[in-house]
């Protein structure tokens, strides 16, 4: 099969999975030391992971909640913020292979961009790039090493490790999809052997545990030193590592930890052991960082401090970390606490800032990553919030019944529980 057969756009659509609050004392949570169209895939390459196209069509999900018209004009405000950053141009010529992960981080196997080879420009799937090892800014996302597939860190490429293995989780990449280096052609399956092979204690392992959280789930395994590993002995790993003294790092430990309990349920399996202590950990640090969100929605330092920060891009790129944990983490009801529309409400206006400065495609790389983690926290509040909700009828519409309704559930009683953020996660 030929590159340019990979590569023409096949228009099957695919939306980005993603998954599934609560706040209290200004103590910060101990943490150990005080985680379209799909171009370029034929018809019988893999699909993403459990999205299987139904014969017939699949009745839409019961209405869980109402949207007020300020509700309902956030969520149209961050759904035209993901469209009009779809329509960026992103392309292999001028961003390199770690911007192209970032870029496919909110759009997953939707992402398209521009592919540049010896036949000329053309338009293409942002991950089949990536899987394919098609140079991004002269820099190759793939390597061989002894005859394995792995991805090439540092600049130009992964800018932590295990990234592209976790953008590939979060976009339900399946295991059999292929990966080629050269004339070597493996699979997603092959990547995931080479992370259990480097998994090494004491090292950052956040985005290795969201990447095999997806694809290993319980099977344990051992390292190239012989050494018994699972996933979860990451967890303990990563709830021995500092949160707030790692800014992006810390978050995206609470990334992963999140995600392996989300993949857990996900198999109807209980959160016991290391996920029971994940767990709670995890409520803690919910109640810790609301307690920092400023009075506009956003976090100026990611979790070390409160306070603006006076750096833009940088203010946007710790509230976008923070918000997409929030968003992934907390009960899918929960997201429309009026917190979490401040936050939304910031990213937003962020983001709009940031286009007014031109293409976001020519902007540095560390401001690409924080458009991308914000748009990414904007599209799990979508399919996770607003594609659950309706917008509520004006009073004039309502029928008695309804409007008798309404005030019967107007105020909360004081006895009133929300119940534990895993059990109501989406």
């Amino acid at each position: 099969m030929t590159h340019t057969k990979w590569l023409v756009i096949t228009g099957i659509s695919i939306i980005l999975a993603a998954a599934s609050m609560r706040p209290s004392a200004h103590a910060a949570p101990q943490d150990s030391r005080v985680s379209a169209d799909v171009a370029a895939v034929d018809e019988s390459a893999a699909q993403p992971a459990n999205e299987q196209r139904p014969d017939k069509p699949v009745p839409l999900p019961k209405v869980k909640w109402r949207l007020t018209p300020g509700q309902a004009a956030l969520r149209d405000q961050a759904r035209q913020a993901l469209e009009i950053y779809r329509k960026q141009p992103f392309g292999t010529r001028q961003n390199t292979a770690g911007e192209i992960m970032d870029y496919c981080l909110p759009y997953g196997c939707a992402t398209e961009i521009s592919l540049y080879d010896n036949s000329g420009e053309r338009r293409a799937n942002g991950i089949t790039c990536l899987c394919w090892n098609y140079p991004g800014g002269g820099f190759e996302p793939l390597a061989l090493n002894d005859g394995r597939i792995a991805a090439r860190l540092g600049y130009g490429a992964q800018s932590q490790p295990s990234q592209l293995l976790a953008t590939l989780a979060f976009a339900r990449v399946q295991a059999n999809y292929p990966l080629r280096v050269e004339n070597a052609v493996r699979t997603v399956a092959d990547l995931v052997e080479s992370e259990k092979l480097a998994c090494r204690a004491g090292a950052d392992l956040s985005l290795k545990l969201v990447g095999l959280s997806f694809y290993a789930e319980d099977a344990a395994w051992k390292n190239d030193l012989g050494e018994e590993w699972s996933v979860e002995r990451i967890i303990r790993e990563e709830l021995n590592r500092p949160v707030l003294s790692e800014a992006d790092r810390g978050l995206n430990r609470l990334m992963g930890l999140a995600y392996a309990n989300y993949r857990r349920e996900k198999r109807n399996q209980p959160l016991d052991g290391q996920y029971a202590r994940a767990e709670k950990y995890l409520s803690d640090f919910h109640q810790f960082a609301f307690n920092l969100q400023n009075a506009d929605g956003s976090w100026g330092y990611f979790l070390a401090a409160r306070g603006a920060n006076k750096n833009a891009a940088a203010q946007l790129r710790s509230s976008a970390y923070v918000f997409e944990w929030l968003a992934f983490s907390l009960p899918a009801e929960q997201l429309g606490d009026a917190r979490v529309a401040a936050a939304i409400g910031n990213l937003v206006q962020g983001l709009n800032a940031q286009r007014n400065r031109g293409s976001a495609a020519n902007l540095p790389a560390r401001e690409i990553n924080a458009i991308a983690h914000a748009l990414h926290a904007l599209s799990i509040c979508d399919e996770r919030y607003y594609q659950n909700a309706e917008e509520e009828k004006p009073a004039a519409e309502k029928s008695s019944t309804e409007i008798t309704a309404a005030k019967s559930h107007s105020a909360p009683s004081q006895t009133k529980h929300y119940s534990h953020p895993a059990s109501s996660r989406k």
